[in-house]
């Protein structure tokens, strides 16, 4: 299985925060727990594991300017008969931050591997929702404004509490 890194500063707010901290990602309508499910193209594709910071979930709050790590295990599943013979590349990343393509290649079999992000919190307060993508191309595109910017459909989110909150958190 093939590690991939991506570093990247994280600048602008994806979406704002609603009256400070949160407890869980459900509170701002992420799909909570380490595995979440999205179809692409004919395919179903399992995001596992996915664990912020190694907590071993998909929300976790920071400081502004932490380092934030992503770990994720990820499976294609064929499962109609559209394009047999397409290559085709998943991603994560942030809309318009950062991008890291986990895979390209021919999905019409059962396909795995890890990804690895990481990125440095912003140092403006908020929400900041990490996506998952897919394209039919013929090779990994670096464009992240390919990526949606809204909670549904989210793999992790981070929030940057505000300075105050993250003094009390510690």
């Amino acid at each position: 299985m093939k590690m991939l890194r991506l570093v990247c500063v994280v600048g602008s707010m994806l979406a704002s925060v609603v009256g400070g901290p949160v407890a869980n990602a459900s509170e701002v309508g992420l799909q909570s727990g380490s595995t979440v499910v999205r179809g692409f193209a004919g395919r179903t594709v399992t995001f596992s594991h996915i664990s912020l910071n190694e907590t071993g979930t998909n929300f976790v709050q920071v400081e502004p300017g932490a380092l934030v790590f992503l770990d994720v295990d990820w499976s294609s599943q064929y499962t109609s008969s559209y394009c047999p013979g397409c290559i085709q590349q998943f991603y994560v990343g942030i809309k318009d931050q950062g991008i890291s393509c986990l895979y390209s290649g021919n999905t019409a079999r059962t396909v795995r591997g890890q990804g690895y992000l990481e990125l440095t919190a912003p140092s403006e307060p908020g929400f900041y929702v990490v996506q998952a993508a897919s394209s039919l191309q013929f090779s990994c595109t670096k464009q992240a404004s390919q990526l949606s910017d809204r909670v549904q459909g989210a793999i992790a989110m981070i929030q940057v509490l505000p300075p105050a909150a993250a003094d009390d958190a510690t």
